[in-house]
């Protein structure tokens, strides 16, 4: 694989919806040009976009990447699929848990980051459920909270869902 795309939604949020269809897609097969290069996007504070063909090879990636940093402690997900790592904080079953989830999953996670600031690496898997219409409204939820200076936050979409 050369390059990997990973647009910033600082820069070209419209250039990522509009165009998802033509990033090139990871696969688990990585060579150690793309390794490096991922490393660097997980070390680099902001929000990232990186596309996987499916779910489980989109962990795959992010947890190997992550595990061979050995760099992150108290690590983030916001997803709607089941499986996750026990080492990874799910957050949005955490809200469910405590009986705070509503219909609106920005507001959710907006009051969830109010009061939880304590992550130094967050990653979104957009699927079905938690589209990638939503990418907007969870940019500014970092960008409210200032997230994109203090850890790098990553959203995954998938080729196939």
């Amino acid at each position: 694989m050369a390059d990997i795309a990973t647009p910033s939604f600082d820069k070209n949020y419209d250039n990522l919806v509009h165009n998802n269809d033509e990033m090139q897609i990871f696969n688990f097969d990585l060579s150690e040009q793309d390794v490096l290069h991922l490393q660097e996007i997980f070390l680099t504070c902001g929000v990232h976009t990186i596309k996987t063909t499916n779910v489980a090879t989109g962990r795959k990636i992010l947890e190997s990447v992550v595990g061979s940093l050995k760099y992150y402690q108290n690590i983030g997900i916001i997803t709607h699929e089941n499986g996750v790592d026990t080492k990874v904080y799910d957050i949005l079953r955490d809200i469910k848990n405590q009986g705070l989830m509503t219909d609106n999953i920005i507001a959710d996670l907006e009051d969830f980051f109010m009061v939880h600031t304590c992550f130094d690496f967050v990653w979104v898997e957009f699927s079905q459920l938690l589209s990638v219409d939503y990418a907007i409204h969870l940019q500014n939820i970092f960008t409210m909270y200032y997230a994109q200076e203090r850890m790098p936050v990553i959203f995954v979409m998938y080729d196939q869902l």
